[in-house]
């Protein structure tokens, strides 16, 4: 699920618009990770198998918020976040979604292939 920098304020509908039915759902974190958006509500409707917090590396804005990457851990729910990972690549199964590689960490430097 790609919902870009949307806010505490916008997750409501989105969570309520999604299938009941919705399994092994990958979400990219809600703004980053910042402190506006990731509500418990909205974590709580979706459930995701995995969260990937978009975020560079050594980022001016400090994404993800400690405090929301804390939120994701006390509900167990996993996450990569992509300024430790670089790129992820997911794989797709009938069993749900697999991490296959992260750039950063399985690849290193990546950037000199």
């Amino acid at each position: 699920m790609l919902d870009g920098d949307i806010t505490a304020a916008i997750e409501e509908s989105v969570a309520a618009s999604l299938s009941p039915h919705a399994r092994h759902l990958i979400l990219q974190a809600p703004h980053h990770g910042s402190k506006t958006s990731s509500s418990n509500a909205f974590l709580d409707a979706l459930q995701p198998a995995l969260t990937i917090f978009s975020a560079g590396y050594l980022n001016r804005f400090h994404h993800p918020n400690p405090d929301i990457v804390e939120r994701y851990a006390t509900k167990h729910l996993p996450t990569l976040n992509t300024a430790e990972t670089g790129f992820v690549h997911i794989a797709f199964g009938a069993s749900g979604p697999r991490v296959v590689e992260q750039g950063r960490i399985d690849r290193h430097p990546y950037w000199r292939e």
